[in-house]
């Protein structure tokens, strides 16, 4: 069935109601399986796909600072102000590794060359600010 105007012009067709309404739940069911989409494709494939929030970041150091463990805990690792010797250098510096806990501001996701690298995922009792050195 057709609507014409007053100047034999057609205004809509009108299909019995029946079709109309297959033919908007279809328009709707696209709509929400393009949105299914659109949404499936900004979200990570997998959790571990997902940034760490706070990463673990290696630093190599070589210092010659005199060796000066805090008294509370003795197995830990600090450097005091003065240098390891006093007179005559030995070229014996202490040498190791540190890390620091840093917030992933940059959402740096960890691939195989950070990894490499020594980078790795704050674990949960980890805290920004965090720090650690072994010789």
């Amino acid at each position: 069935m057709y609507v014409i105007d007053k100047r034999n012009e057609v205004i809509s067709k009108i299909d019995g109601g029946f079709m109309n309404n297959i033919e908007k739940i279809g328009t709707i069911i696209k709509c929400f399986a393009l949105a299914l989409g659109l949404f499936v494709s900004i979200m990570p494939a997998r959790a571990s796909d997902a940034a760490p929030r706070f990463l673990r970041i290696p630093v190599l150091f070589i210092t010659d600072r005199n060796l000066a463990p805090p008294k509370k805990h003795p197995d830990a690792v600090d450097f005091g102000p003065h240098r390891k010797y006093i007179g005559e250098c030995k070229h014996d510096p202490y040498m190791g590794t540190a890390y620091c806990v840093m917030p992933n501001v940059e959402g740096k996701q960890l691939d195989k060359h950070l990894t490499d690298l020594g980078w790795a995922a704050a674990q949960g009792k980890e805290k920004e600010g965090d720090f650690k050195a072994t010789l």
